[in-house]
């Protein structure tokens, strides 16, 4: 809590802090700002304009009351008025030699202390957690393996395990090993729930319109520099004005004026939309890299200048009003940007990187940064400033089309990923005070023939699972899986898991699938005529079988239609007696295989089936299984395959589908489909599939080839 004396700004003395706890006159923990005021005047000062925030009435109850031990040691450390080494020496003494845990506080329990930095003023609560569990062990792996484990949410779980196996593989790998740096940046949808993603989405939907809305306005101002639809948006957001002296921006002007990291650079502040401000070129020189606080307060016209800011919250936002204004700017604009790295995941991640290189807090040794976390939105307004997002998007309509990030498209990742490569030299230099920029013969067209070589690879598959519903198998040879359903739903295609659309097309074709001969020339019948919506409700409603003496009989509701041959699903009930299910979506892969005459074939292996017996069936039926495939994955072929329309030259695709009657689909690195060709002709062609790890090794290697030539070339 600060305040304002004769000699500027203060903070609260440790006495101070003693004095305010002791007063009998309070009789709660708690803080008002009529309370504060009065504090302020007794230490011969006066509060800061707009700066106090009422201090709650702290709760005792639930998780609260097993905190007491650590809070009565952080009262006395912040009543004392010393270093956290000193109040650790003391609270060793108060423990009494003690060494067991269970008659209280033991000298491990204090070590926290040591980590609050070194002076009084700078105290700071560090994560015990985590701390806990990275010295719980000194195997590195286990503690990662307990910090994993110990994590309730399924996703985090996963995504974490995943994190940690391609770390230890990249280190494994002769030509990585120790990263210089690492670079996280987290996809924030992942950990959303539905009602935060729609939110979340809708935000990025109103910016993208608000920026294109933006850029029109500059290209009629005549403004013609790749950062005139941000400076547009500011000065519509400052109402014409600069915040800081109150002169008028207009904006055929736009050009001359400058962006104003309002924390500056020097001092951490980031590249974000709430840490901008459009000044004009000599009041960013006066400023220099000061907070405006800094610069201004104290000074005349610094009241005005508050309430000016004030005036505008609404379109600044309160947040942006608060770096404006507040002494502690340095401190809130990383509450305010860094919601990647605040987040547990990005914690997590962070502490899994210390414990496998042996850095703590993302230094090493040497006190050295080597992680760094970047916002999702500085690499999204590096791909708009250098047009990088037009790349994927080549068959756009518009402008504002071209710029939108092409979420369709997996390359996305991989554009991303090459962005974020060069903002940590960037980033880690406090010196550069301008906006990010790519380093000299790094361009558009660069990024163009990278990203034209790149095919995106699934790092891991989602599990198959079961379909709820349960189905019965008809009697006979062929045994059919049927399934009831709802007359009127058969010509009712679903377009999402609750809303349906009447389709014609959709309903002839289940329509083939009803087993009762009557029923279905009836209903094919009725649909020769075309009817609409209506007129089909209204058949269903009024459809009766009829009786051998031409009356009607009973009053049809459902069908009995096939879904699918016995193959395909599996009887999963205990005692045996028909509760058949098949996949919920897709399967668990697929089998190549030769059989007894020498003829690849494809089997599927479906949910309820284990590979390893497919595999045996296989065998014992004098077939040789050649290899295991999944949608999606990677392969190469050694040998080109000949092909009509789309013959392939030796290389890595994509492969994005087998089909049982012994064809495959692939992609090529351009994006390119092929036709269904004969898997006889992959397998000629020395077919095999590459899995991510091998991807990655694949690229160490070829990254050691390069610098082999390059000091050969010296």
């Amino acid at each position: 809590m600060r305040f304002q004396t004769s000699q500027g700004q203060a903070c609260l003395s440790a006495k101070q802090i003693a004095e305010i706890f002791s007063d009998p006159k309070r009789t709660k923990l708690g803080m008002t700002e009529t309370q504060w005021k009065k504090y302020c005047v007794r230490f011969g000062a006066k509060p800061m304009l707009g700066q106090f925030q009422e201090v709650a009435e702290p709760s005792f109850s639930g998780r609260s009351k097993f905190c007491r031990p650590a809070l009565e040691i952080l009262k006395r450390l912040i009543l004392s008025g010393d270093t956290p080494a000193k109040a650790y020496d003391k609270e060793v003494t108060r423990l009494n030699g003690n060494i067991d845990p269970l008659k209280g506080l033991v000298k491990e329990d204090l070590k926290f202390l040591l980590q609050m930095g070194g002076t009084w003023e700078g105290l700071y609560i560090p994560n015990q957690k985590l701390d806990a569990l990275s010295r719980s062990t000194d195997d590195p792996r286990k503690a990662i393996s307990q910090l994993i484990s110990s994590q309730n949410d399924p996703i985090v779980r996963h995504r974490l395990t995943l994190f940690a196996e391609r770390l230890d593989f990249l280190a494994s790998i002769k030509n990585f090993g120790t990263p210089d740096y690492v670079v996280l940046e987290f996809v924030r949808e992942d950990f959303m729930g539905k009602k935060a993603k729609f939110e979340y989405f809708k935000f990025q939907r109103d910016r993208a319109r608000d920026r294109a809305a933006a850029r029109e306005d500059a290209v009629k101002a005549g403004a013609e520099e790749r950062s005139a639809g941000l400076k547009m948006e500011l000065l519509k957001a400052q109402v014409g004005e600069c915040m800081y002296t109150n002169a008028k921006l207009i904006p055929e002007r736009l050009d001359e004026y400058v962006i104003d990291h309002i924390v500056p650079r020097a001092k951490g502040g980031p590249d974000a939309a709430v840490n901008y401000i459009l000044t004009t070129r000599q009041t960013n020189d006066d400023k220099g890299d000061q907070t405006p606080y800094q610069w201004l307060a104290g000074k005349e016209g610094w009241d005005a200048y508050v309430e000016r800011v004030k005036r505008r919250i609404g379109t600044l936002r309160n947040k942006k009003v608060q770096l404006l204004t507040s002494p502690d700017a340095v401190t809130l604009v990383d509450k305010y940007t860094a919601l990647a790295e605040t987040a547990w995941i990005s914690k997590l991640a962070q502490t899994i990187i210390g414990l496998r290189f042996g850095w703590v807090n993302g230094n090493d040794q040497h006190g050295n940064k080597r992680v760094i976390v970047v916002s999702g939105g500085l690499t999204g307004r590096i791909r708009r400033k250098y047009k990088l997002n037009s790349l994927l998007n080549p068959d756009a309509k518009s402008e504002e089309e071209a710029e939108t990030k092409n979420r369709n498209d997996d390359r996305h990742h991989a554009l991303d990923a090459m962005v974020i490569s060069f903002i940590p030299n960037w980033a880690r230099n406090t010196q550069i005070t301008s906006f990010f920029r790519f380093p000299e013969g790094v361009h558009r067209e660069l990024f163009g023939k990278e990203i034209a070589e790149i095919i995106p690879q699934f790092v891991n598959f989602e599990k198959a699972a079961l379909a709820e519903t349960i189905y019965g198998r008809e009697r006979g040879e062929l045994g059919r899986i049927t399934q009831k359903v709802e007359l009127k739903k058969l010509a009712f295609k679903p377009i999402s898991p609750a809303k349906d659309k009447f389709d014609l097309d959709y309903a002839r074709k289940q329509t083939q699938a009803i087993r009762d001969e009557h029923l279905k020339q009836l209903v094919n019948v009725f649909l020769c005529t075309s009817p609409d919506e209506i007129h089909w409700n209204a058949f269903c409603d009024n459809l009766h079988l009829t009786k051998h003496d031409g009356s009607n009989g009973s009053k049809v509701v459902k069908a009995k239609v096939n879904v699918g041959s016995a193959n395909e699903f599996a009887d999963l009930s205990k005692d045996r007696k028909g509760a058949w299910r098949k996949a919920k979506q897709g399967h668990k892969g697929q089998l190549i295989y030769i059989d007894v005459d020498g003829k690849p074939k494809i089997r599927p292996i479906y949910v309820f089936e284990s590979q390893q017996k497919v595999r045996e069936a296989i065998i014992e039926k004098g077939g040789q299984v050649y290899g295991f495939f999944r949608a999606g994955c990677l392969i190469q072929i050694d040998k080109p395959i000949a092909h009509d329309t789309t013959p392939l030259a030796p290389g890595v695709y994509r492969l994005n589908t087998l089909e049982t009657v012994g064809r495959a689909k692939v992609t090529s690195a351009t994006g390119q489909k092929s036709l269904p060709i004969a898997i006889a002709k992959f397998v000629e062609a020395n077919l095999k599939p590459l899995h991510a790890l091998e991807t990655l090794a694949a690229l160490g290697k070829r990254e050691k080839e390069k610098q082999i030539v390059k000091k050969q070339n010296r």
